[in-house]
């Protein structure tokens, strides 16, 4: 009976280890979910992808927009105190790249980054990409919002 008890509670650590585990924002991933392709002239799409930053919380940190880049400032996402009463802000950013391919085709770009403090997180293993509050819904939302003022 104790040696199934701790087989059990050893499968049981195991799976919590390994479903809260996060994972790692790839190129290859923000490529693929965090990326579209509008027809629409550089211009319309310009301001409607600031005006949708803005509407979501953030505000433009930077912009250049013959390079095709807009940055948003950090936007808290999360304040966590530890037992000694520390707190640890959590917040994210985006770098938005806008492509011009063709007169009326572009390309949308939308590069989350995470930072615990002053320090950026975001090549750690952290991230949820997929469920309810996974970036994937984030990025769709957006693309979403944006697509319904063009």
């Amino acid at each position: 009976m104790k040696i199934k008890l701790f087989i059990l509670l050893f499968i049981t650590t195991i799976a919590s280890c390994v479903t809260a585990r996060g994972y790692y924002m790839t190129d290859k991933t923000v490529e693929q979910y965090g990326t579209r392709i509008y027809k629409v002239s550089y211009d319309n799409i310009w301001n409607e992808i600031k005006g949708t930053l803005i509407t979501s919380g953030y505000e433009i940190a930077y912009e250049n927009r013959e390079k095709g880049i807009i940055n948003t400032k950090q936007k808290v996402i999360l304040l966590s105190a530890n037992k000694g009463g520390q707190a640890t802000v959590y917040s994210r950013q985006y770098l938005v790249s806008v492509i011009k391919i063709s007169n009326e085709e572009i390309k949308v770009k939308l590069t989350p980054k995470l930072f615990k403090g002053n320090n950026d997180i975001t090549k750690q293993e952290i991230w949820v990409i997929e469920g309810k509050d996974g970036e994937i819904e984030l990025w769709n939302k957006f693309f979403e919002d944006l697509s319904g003022l063009l």
